[in-house]
C-alpha cells in the first residue's frame, strides 16, 4: 500500500510538472512590444465601439457623437458602496 502511495505521488509531482512547463507564458522581449507612439486609432475606435464602453462610461444622457465625451456614467451599486466607471 505504502509503495502505491509513492507511486501515485510520483506520478501526480510528474504531471504537475509537465503540465506547469508546457502551460509557462514566454516572456516578450521589450523591442517587441512596441511603442504607444505608433498607436492606431482607428483600431481603437473600433473596439471602443464594439465592447459598447460608450454605455457605461459616456457623460448621462449623452447622444451620438456627444458619448465620446466620457465622465463617468452609470453607477455601479455594490455591497461595498458605489462606483462609478
Amino acid at each position: 500500500m505504502r509503495r502505491a502511495l509513492i507511486g501515485l505521488l510520483v506520478v501526480v509531482l510528474a504531471g504537475g510538472g509537465l503540465f506547469w512547463g508546457l502551460t509557462i507564458p514566454d516572456r516578450l522581449a521589450p523591442d517587441r512590444i512596441g511603442s504607444t507612439a505608433s498607436a492606431d486609432v482607428a483600431r481603437g475606435a473600433r473596439i471602443f465601439w464594439a465592447g459598447g464602453c460608450a454605455s457605461c462610461h459616456a457623460t448621462a444622457g449623452a447622444k451620438g457623437d456627444d458619448r465620446l465625451r466620457l465622465g463617468g456614467g452609470a453607477p455601479l451599486v455594490t455591497p461595498f458602496g458605489s462606483f462609478r466607471a
